[in-house]
């Protein structure tokens, strides 16, 4: 429910960057232009906001690969798109804004394959284990370890 007034709430401010920043006294040019980057952004903020739902998932299971590889997926695309649309086509500055909203959503999918690829290696991984259940004994002690430290302040 938050999420979704905040969604709302953002989606408000961007569609109406121009008249935000010229209320607040900027050059009618550079708000002009502004506005029209933050538009072509505009479609990127939902799956924004699905990513870093997913990204909290992934941290809280202590998994830095998967948000490392959609890093890495998103700045490749946003670097290599962001280029071309800017230098060799008619876009020109606003290339660089439909690039960046392209690898901001390409983030989602990337985390999402990463973390089942993670998860089916992991299982490989113990199921290939010989000594299972010290491995999960192990893991017990660790989460208790956790809790006790969270809980003594």
């Amino acid at each position: 429910f938050v999420m979704t007034i905040t969604f709302v709430i953002v989606g408000i401010v961007i569609w109406n960057t121009t008249p935000i920043l010229m209320a607040c006294g900027q050059h009618s040019n550079v708000a002009i232009g502004a506005g029209h980057f933050a538009k072509y952004m505009l479609p990127s903020v939902p799956f924004v906001y699905a990513y870093e739902i997913l990204r909290k998932i992934s941290q809280a299971r202590n998994e830095a690969t998967p948000m490392v590889v959609s890093a890495i997926v998103s700045n490749i695309v946003n670097v290599g798109l962001g280029y071309y649309l800017v230098n060799c086509t008619m876009w020109g500055w606003l290339g660089a804004a439909v690039a960046r909203s392209v690898g901001a959503i390409l983030m989602l999918p990337a985390l999402i394959l990463s973390m089942i690829y993670c998860e089916r290696g992991e299982a490989m991984k113990v199921s290939n284990d010989d000594d299972v259940g010290k491995n999960n004994a192990n893991q017990e002690g660790m989460d208790g370890q956790f809790f006790h430290h969270l809980w003594e302040g």
